[in-house]
């Protein structure tokens, strides 16, 4: 982090915070870059899919057959990145790249 920078503060995302989040979600949507997803899923069923994460089911069983072929994994959200959607306030788009290439 910069000199300067203010100090970065990781909260757990409650429902309150979902109306922001879906926002930035459908944002991220419409470039079709961000991800699989067509539509902005509920809270609930956010949450649903962060609770299968933890699933001792099929899903784990996938999950630790592509951990198995990896040195290290992680989620995280970069809120100090650039070009960060919290830090924005928005899904970052090819323009926002300063460096863009084709190549």
């Amino acid at each position: 982090m910069a000199v300067g920078s203010p100090p970065v503060v990781l909260e757990e995302l409650r429902p309150e915070h979902w109306p922001e989040v879906a926002r930035i979600y459908a944002e991220g949507i419409s470039t079709g870059n961000a991800t699989f997803e067509t539509e902005v899923p509920s809270w609930e069923q956010w949450a649903e899919f962060e609770k299968a994460l933890d699933y001792a089911g099929p899903l784990r069983t996938w999950q630790d057959s592509l951990y198995e072929r990896t040195t290290s994994s992680s989620r995280f959200l970069m809120l100090d990145a650039p070009l960060s959607p919290m830090k924005i306030g928005r899904q970052p788009s090819r323009e926002d790249r300063l460096d863009w290439s084709e190549d």
